[in-house]
């Protein structure tokens, strides 16, 4: 465990110094044909507080980032998509941006992004949503906030949160 947390506090330090120059103060371009926030209200569920969904239990199968810090969490992001295969099969429970990306064969996936605390670096996990998660996608644009519980597994498609619960979260 400590030798997680070393390699978790590591990378956070290496991250923040590469992007310590990489800040724009060019503000970001609107989306076209974005939802009023009271029709995303009323179309996907929301939570003001994580502390709301229960509890992940603790051991060592289980790893709940929603009550971590920024840094942490984007360092144990990172360290996930590193090492894949040494978090299979445990219970990923994260808070992020929620943002669909285009795969090479037409299709697409989803995913759930953390920023780095300078806001140049992006890390994130792709999820497969469960049979309310599917539903719950329509009501979300991209950039919304949600939390995602899902299994570490591979897939066809590579490592992803497999029968992911998502649930959308108030600013």
């Amino acid at each position: 465990m400590k030798y997680i947390r070393f390699f978790a506090f590591a990378v956070c330090i290496v991250m923040l110094a590469g992007c310590a120059g990489a800040r724009s103060s060019d503000p970001a371009p609107e989306t076209a044909g974005r939802t009023t926030e009271a029709q995303t209200q009323a179309a996907v569920p929301q939570t003001e507080e994580t502390t709301l969904l229960p509890p992940l239990p603790a051991d060592e199968n289980n790893i709940d980032l929603t009550g971590e810090g920024q840094i942490i969490t984007y360092a144990r992001i990172t360290e996930i998509a590193a090492a894949p295969a040494d978090h299979a099969g445990k219970t990923i429970r994260m808070k992020g941006a929620f943002v669909r990306a285009e795969t090479a064969d037409g299709g697409s996936v989803c995913c759930c992004m953390v920023k780095d605390l300078g806001g140049c670096c992006m890390q994130g996990l792709n999820f497969v949503p469960d049979a309310a998660g599917e539903e719950l996608l329509s009501g979300l644009q991209e950039g919304d906030k949600v939390i995602v519980e899902g299994v570490y597994e591979k897939s066809a498609a590579g490592y992803c949160l497999t029968d992911a619960k998502i649930t959308a979260v108030k600013e």
